[in-house]
């Protein structure tokens, strides 16, 4: 049973996703980041996978889906992660139990940026000695990575920066569909319609807006970003990719990254499987973020 969910992020947008209460009594709440032009529906075959083991919750990013965000000022990468913690935080005062943070591709980046985000605040709080439940309460307990596409320490190519803000003026004047169908049209169907499905239920005056707010960096330009998200969580896991959107050598970088400061388990679950359907694609990332899951669950 899917529920709908929303959330009031501090700049006051409000973000909406779905919730699938599922799993055993204390089990652990997942937390699932889709990438560019998705919503959550992209994320319900892999929900469907977990259900059994865990309640999932899958949020709109702002700017996508029901998350309706038109302001390009609003659409940055703090913005974005501080919007994943306050779904951590709200999912941990409503169970009081663990959270683990998944993040797909783009949404692979906010969720890193988030952690490491929380890791910061706790250390600030503790410096203070001030507000530290609510820093402790925005950080997840454990962190997936799955085909992550940003390489850390790397800045965005000028080139693709200027060619998403070229996208940004060219759906403003001719509209989504114009720009953006041919493009579908050149991916294989398995990939295209849920890609038109997702970016259909999009506002287009959103759509503009995190083209426009995001081009220009990357979440990760600084690679103690991972770091920092490392020390942040108990438990990492990595899912590299396997194709050109998502190099193995991306994710490879990560688990070096996190290996520095912890102990990543490092996942072959995506090696070889290059452009999956959605089903596909959850059938193989299911099995290493339930292996997760397990941990946790043991020690509740």
């Amino acid at each position: 049973m899917i529920e709908p969910v929303t959330l009031t992020a501090g700049d006051g947008c409000v973000l909406h996703g779905v919730r699938r209460p599922a799993g055993p009594p204390g089990a652990p709440t997942v937390l699932v980041v889709h990438s560019a032009n998705q919503t959550h529906r992209a994320m319900l075959p892999l929900a469907a996978r977990l259900a059994a083991r865990a309640e999932v919750v899958l949020p709109d990013l702002r700017g996508f889906g029901d998350s309706v965000c038109p302001d390009p000022a609003a659409h940055t990468w703090d913005r974005l992660a501080a919007d994943i913690r306050e779904w951590v935080a709200a999912i941990r005062e409503r169970t009081g139990g663990p959270v683990l943070l998944a993040g797909f591709a783009l949404g692979a980046g906010v969720a890193v940026r988030a952690a490491a985000d929380a890791e910061a605040q706790i250390g600030t709080n503790a410096g203070t000695n001030a507000g530290t439940n609510a820093g402790a309460g925005a950080s997840a307990d454990a962190l997936a990575v799955i085909s992550p596409h940003h390489m850390p320490g790397e800045p965005v190519d000028p080139a693709v920066a200027a060619r998403n803000r070229g996208l940004a003026d060219l759906i403003e004047r001719d509209g989504r569909d114009a720009v953006l169908e041919p493009w579908l049209a050149s991916l294989r169907p398995h990939l295209a319609e849920p890609l038109r499905r997702d970016i259909g239920l999009t506002d287009q005056a959103s759509l503009i807006a995190s083209f426009r707010g995001l081009a220009a960096t990357s979440p990760v330009t600084d690679a103690d970003v991972v770091r920092r998200a490392g020390r942040a969580v108990r438990r990492l896991l990595v899912v590299p990719g396997d194709d050109p959107s998502h190099p193995a050598e991306v994710g490879a970088r990560y688990a070096e990254l996190f290996g520095e400061v912890g102990v990543p388990t490092l996942s072959g679950a995506l090696a070889g499987v290059r452009q999956p359907s959605a089903e596909r694609w959850a059938e193989a990332v299911a099995e290493p973020l339930l292996a997760l899951i397990g941990t946790m669950t043991a020690e509740c």
